[in-house]
């Protein structure tokens, strides 16, 4: 944030009242809005957990011990949904995936999420790793 904006202290500050799911659910209902003015048609949905590097002390269950890596101690994993419309991908959907989630049913509510949002499913594709969870 600090690159875009001179403020970030302020945002950061002003996180410390939200917690990740009131933080979810704003982020669900801005995608909402935004993806009715779209007017989609049949899309094809992508489906795909990235990850981001945690240099910190891995003491809680949103971070997933790693040790493969100089300084890295765990990763924070996301469960990201994206529409794939006229060539290009818009991520639609995060969700945190903590230690012990159950993936099947993260992807089911976020699925929900599409549909609510009025994103008529044609197909969803999975990342390769999802083969081997």
């Amino acid at each position: 944030m600090e690159t875009v904006d001179n403020n970030a202290d302020t945002l950061h500050s002003g996180l410390d009242d939200w917690d990740i799911a009131a933080l979810q659910q704003e982020y669900a209902r801005l995608c909402v809005h935004e993806i009715r003015k779209l007017r989609l048609g049949a899309c094809d949905i992508i489906i795909d957990i990235t990850e981001e590097d945690f240099y910190g002390k891995t003491q809680d269950f949103w971070i997933v011990p790693w040790t493969k890596e100089k300084g890295v101690q765990g990763h924070f994993k996301f469960l990201v949904c994206s529409i794939k419309f006229r060539n290009r991908k818009y991520p639609i959907a995060v969700r945190m995936i903590r230690l012990g989630s159950d993936i099947a049913r993260e992807i089911g509510m976020v699925l929900s999420s599409c549909k609510t949002a009025g994103v008529y499913i044609r197909t969803v594709l999975f990342d390769r790793g999802f083969y081997a969870t």
